[in-house]
């Protein structure tokens, strides 16, 4: 290598590594690490090039040279001559996308449209399937992984990978483990949820990549499809053609991938593999955001390969697509019966597989031609699979912004208010680092994910990791350009608009607008983000300010949030006297003369400080309490469902002596 390459490889890397001795020797040790690498890649990998195996490993970006493609491919057959015996074969339409868009584009039960032809997706497939009729048959689809009555993980399962998460309401933790066993040990449970005071529901669903995506193939005679009665399943018939039905009518039915996820750590090992960024201002001192703690997400070993990320569809229930174990069709209205495939097989297929395979000539080869065609000739009767989630990892650039969940802010965090506050910081998070790297749109992405961490003195704490990567697999060296001074310069922008300073109408919106957070890429999101706790909380990671329902944005002084929700009240209860008392308590007289007295703080806030006023959850609990004390009621709740105002101040007593409520808020799961 010339002295002008490394010189050019070194300052390249000068953002990350400031120190010139130490840029020399990382360079070094990755040289010396990727030239391991290579003698041993034959052993490794014989069947990729190694530009292929360096891209797969995420030590290349992609970008022109997609390696993670799914195709769609309507597979049928056709009658090109008029005399001709049999249909030949013949691809009606073919496309293909990234897997990553492919998983919610493609998936079974979408339609899409090309070339004026609507298809209605009914199946997942193999590129090269080893059975040349029933395509899914070597994946077992059908099998369980386990032994029922041992419980032991049965031996041709040991290489399946699983989707192990906790599917505990607004949980969200995906474990690192893909082992088939995980979910099911007696020792596995959800820190998450434990540390919420919550029942954890750990679970593990087999995860599969498919390949190809389909159609479902069905006998066509003059250009209709056989239906009903008059239905046939010859695929290799001179008078049918196979080719998929013309759904135009169906709306089909829209499953959505999951953003990108990055596992949870099982403990702290992940942190050996990090690189800390301390944020500091131009002038080299703590600044305002110094306690947000900024990860690059080191080396998996020397040759520091990209960050794991996972993206799933995980079906319409989100509990899994049901797959037929031999040819892969996916019923789209929840019935399992015998079915076409959504593939035809021609009998050159069939000719090519027996000669090139099974090796057979003359005889043995017409009679296995013949002995195959017949087999062929029939409707599909596989047996329906165990729930099967549909992924993909890649690997990529990523950098984690790491916050601290204690109190004052709730700890509660897997309330519906909790994710739209998290919400609502991701997607600032996304737009404000795109516009201070200066890149195109689309050109990073990120999520958020939490982790608990044990201390030395084995006590638990909760986090919260933003993380940002590069949208192309492999990474292209966009998210490590965050050094300290951009970091600063990014959570300024992400303050501001936040505060409401982006907003439509020069004024900060009650919610969410498409001025601040609204964008294409976060439309299934838009129902559950809300600006203004984001800002709450965001305010809560920088300074650990008490998150204050009062405080909607940078103009917060020029609304009465308490006066505007009296009048609502006075609207909604006419049997009620509403009267603001100081220190914004409100009190409220019925009909009985029964006086409550209460007062709100924003729905994020914990309970620990609640001095001696009482929960408004605990109100039926504590009836002979309630005239002599103030109730601590979220702002939120009040305000989106006041109809819960009566149940809360004048609540019915418990039923059988039990301190359990029912009460609940469209803000609360």
């Amino acid at each position: 290598m010339s002295k002008s390459a490394i010189e050019k490889i070194l300052e390249s890397i000068k953002f990350q590594i400031e120190d010139e001795g130490e840029r020399e020797t990382f360079v070094n040790n990755v040289a010396r690490a990727l030239i391991k690498r290579l003698d041993s890649i034959d052993a490794v990998s014989s069947d990729e090039s190694l530009i292929e195996y360096l891209m797969a490993k995420g030590l290349f970006p992609t970008f022109a040279f997609p390696l993670d493609v799914a195709v769609f491919e309507a597979k049928g057959t056709k009658k090109k001559k008029e005399n001709s015996k049999f249909s030949e074969p013949h691809i009606y339409a073919r496309t293909s996308q990234d897997l990553k868009v492919a998983l919610s584009e493609y998936a079974p039960g979408r339609k899409i449209v090309i070339n004026k032809q609507s298809f209605l997706i009914n199946g997942i497939g193999k590129s090269f399937p080893e059975d040349p009729i029933n395509h899914m048959s070597s994946e077992d689809l059908h099998k369980l992984h386990y032994d029922k009555e041992t419980g032991e993980i049965e031996d041709y399962a040991e290489d399946w990978k699983f989707y192990n998460r906790c599917i505990s309401e607004n949980c969200g933790v995906v474990f690192q483990s893909t082992d088939p066993g995980f979910a099911y040990g007696d020792d596995v449970s959800c820190k998450a949820c434990i540390s919420a005071d919550r029942e954890p529901n750990v679970t593990g669903t087999r995860i599969i990549t498919p390949e190809v995506f389909r159609p479902l193939i069905v006998p066509h005679e003059d250009g209709r499809a056989l239906k009903g009665a008059n239905q046939r399943s010859f695929t290799n018939s001179s008078e049918i053609e196979m080719k998929a039905e013309d759904d135009s009518d169906d709306a089909g039915v829209r499953t959505r991938t999951s953003s990108a996820k990055l596992p949870t750590p099982l403990n702290d090992s992940e942190s050996e593999a990090e690189e800390k960024t301390l944020i500091r201002n131009r002038t080299g001192d703590a600044c305002d955001y110094a306690s947000i703690q900024v990860y690059m997400l080191g080396p998996n070993d020397e040759l520091f390969e990209g960050t794991r990320l996972l993206i799933t569809n995980n079906g319409p229930s989100e509990e899994g697509f049901d797959v037929c174990s031999k040819c892969g069709y996916v019923p789209t209205n929840g019935k399992f019966e015998s079915h076409h495939r959504p593939y035809a097989i021609t009998r050159d297929d069939l000719r090519t597989h027996v000669s090139n395979v099974e090796g057979l000539t003359g005889d043995e080869f017409d009679a296995r031609v013949k002995e195959l065609s017949e087999h062929s000739n029939t409707t599909c009767s596989g047996l329906k699979s165990e729930a099967i989630i549909l992924g993909h990892e890649f690997r990529t650039d990523v950098i984690i912004f790491r916050v601290p969940v204690k109190e004052p802010l709730t700890t509660d965090w897997s309330t519906n208010a909790f994710h739209s506050g998290l919400k609502a910081i991701r997607e600032a998070l996304i737009t404000e680092t795109t516009n201070v790297l200066n890149l195109v749109e689309r050109e990073i992405s990120g999520n958020y994910r939490k982790v608990t961490l044990t201390d030395n003195e084995g006590k638990l704490h909760m986090y919260i990791d933003f993380f940002l990567y590069d949208s192309a697999s492999g990474g292209a060296g966009l998210v490590r350009q965050i050094n300290s001074e951009f970091a600063e310069e990014i959570f300024e922008a992400v303050e501001k608009r936040l505060e409401g300073r982006e907003c439509t109408g020069s004024k900060p919106c009650q919610r969410v607008c498409t001025g601040c957070l609204l964008d294409f890429r976060n439309q299934v999101d838009q129902e559950s983000m809300s600006r203004v706790l984001g800002h709450q909380m965001f305010q809560f990671f920088k300074s650990g300010t008490k998150p204050d329902f009062k405080n909607n944005g940078y103009k917060s002084g020029e609304s009465d949030q308490v006066g505007s929700l009296i009048d609502i009240l006075d609207s909604v209860y006419t049997n009620f006297t509403f009267e603001k008392l100081p220190d914004d308590v409100i009190s409220v007289k019925n009909n009985n003369d029964e006086v409550r007295k209460f007062e709100m703080q924003s729905i994020l806030c914990g309970t620990m400080d609640k001095e001696e006023r009482i929960l408004w959850g605990d109100t039926p609990s504590r009836i002979e309490d309630l005239e002599d004390s103030k109730i601590l009621i979220p702002y939120e709740l009040l305000r989106d469902a006041p109809h819960m105002c009566s149940q809360i101040l004048f609540p019915s007593p418990p039923v059988n002596d039990t301190s359990e409520t029912s009460l609940g808020g469209g803000w609360l799961p």
